[in-house]
């Protein structure tokens, strides 16, 4: 990757009362939108963005409650938030079809957008999400509940915060650009304790609306062609645990019942992608995107 990046241009919007944030990186032709994940923000595709400017137009989203963008107490079911993205594309004027990038929970979104506004979108990617049914493996919310709440950050500093981030959550995938993008989750209060971004209650009705969806029968109704981006963690090649076991079965039947699905898996990598593997993330979407101009223009 080069060393020196144009830096995007910041920018907020006002739609339906909402100012919602966005990062714009230029480039010209088919637009490329991308959303992050559950309590993440824009800057997860940092160094992936910048390096498909030559495919098209590139933008990311601050979700509803998340980044810089408002946090209203209601709207995290996913018919608002497709509708949200649905308004935010027709409010920056883009009337052609477009790509769709999802990262996590974004994948979800991603997932959703497709089934109900199939005739925007040139093609979707689901970056590590949009691909496991929670029911399988939580069978009822109460259970689901525990798993997904996240722990607080009751007295938790900026040193400590840090830490963490190095050595419990990027872990291998640490440089000290990746540590300082994931610290734009948190914010830090006038004492200098660490707070999440996204409420906690907000959080949870995402993760309730997540653990509801079942996947199997949105796939069938999705005909713009997906690529799914799959990571595969350290030492899950080899000896994969249960979860990884049900997650390639999931994968497979998602395969099986998109009507133009293609996987692309990445081994010994961590669900956080686009900060470990930003090159090659970035080569396999160009490559997509590419493929998929490619047969537009000869159905032209």
């Amino acid at each position: 990757m080069p060393q020196t990046r144009t830096p995007p241009t910041s920018h907020t919007i006002n739609i339906s009362g909402l100012n919602f944030h966005y990062l714009d990186w230029g480039g010209t032709g088919t637009p490329i939108i991308l959303i992050h994940g559950l309590a993440s923000t824009v800057h997860i595709w940092d160094l992936v963005a910048p390096q498909l400017t030559a495919q098209g137009h590139v933008i990311a989203l601050d979700q509803r409650g998340h980044g810089l963008t408002d946090q209203p107490a209601t709207g995290y079911d996913f018919a608002t938030i497709t509708a949200d993205l649905a308004n935010f594309v027709s409010a920056l004027g883009i009337t052609e079809k477009f790509f769709l990038v999802g990262h996590s929970w974004g994948a979800h979104v991603a997932l959703c957008f497709a089934q109900r506004y199939d005739e925007r979108l040139r093609g979707a990617v689901f970056v590590d999400g949009g691909i496991m049914d929670f029911k399988t493996q939580w069978p009822t919310w109460a259970i689901a509940e525990k798993q997904m709440t996240p722990p607080t950050l009751t007295g938790v500093t900026l040193p400590e915060i840090r830490r963490r981030i190095k050595e419990q959550w990027l872990g291998d995938a640490w440089t000290p650009e990746t540590g300082d993008l994931a610290l734009s989750v948190y914010k830090v209060d006038a004492q200098g304790f660490v707070q999440r971004r996204l409420d906690t209650t907000n959080h949870m009705q995402i993760a309730h609306a997540i653990w509801a969806l079942t996947l199997a029968e949105l796939f069938p109704q999705i005909e713009c062609p997906v690529l799914l981006v799959v990571p595969l963690p350290p030492g899950m090649v080899q000896q994969p645990d249960a979860w990884q076991v049900e997650k390639r079965r999931q994968v497979q039947q998602a395969e099986q019942l998109l009507t133009q699905g293609q996987v692309v898996w990445f081994p010994e990598t961590i669900h956080d992608v686009p900060w470990q593997r930003p090159e090659q993330l970035a080569k396999t979407i160009n490559e997509f995107i590419a493929k998929h101009l490619a047969a537009k223009a000869i159905d032209a």
